[in-house]
């Protein structure tokens, strides 16, 4: 994640010196011009920290989701688990009954 973010910021000061070194080349720069430089640039800075925060909150929903999955596989483990020593123990008691001539 923190190289997605390094990448994303990178790709912004990219941006931002391109644009004023075009601008520089120009002769001096106008004050509305520097605006619109700015405009684009705040403008970029944010699409990177949306970017950031989708990929932050993408990466947050497939670790809940493995959580989940694993949280559904040990119940389900357990529940069989119980299940099985159950009718284990049914079994016995079934047999017990017999060999003690309560049950035919």
């Amino acid at each position: 994640m923190p190289d997605l973010h390094f990448r994303m910021k990178t790709q912004v000061l990219n941006f931002i010196e391109a644009e004023v070194c075009k601008e520089a080349s120009g002769a001096t720069m106008s004050s509305k011009s520097f605006q619109g430089l700015k405009e684009q640039a705040e403008g970029a800075a944010k699409d990177a920290a949306n970017s950031l925060g989708q990929a932050t909150q993408d990466a947050v929903n497939q670790i809940t989701d493995a959580s989940q999955k694993v949280i559904d596989k040990a119940s389900k483990t357990a529940q069989d688990g119980v299940e099985k020593a159950t009718g284990q123990a049914a079994e016995a008691m079934s047999g017990f009954g017999k060999k003690c001539g309560l049950k035919k």
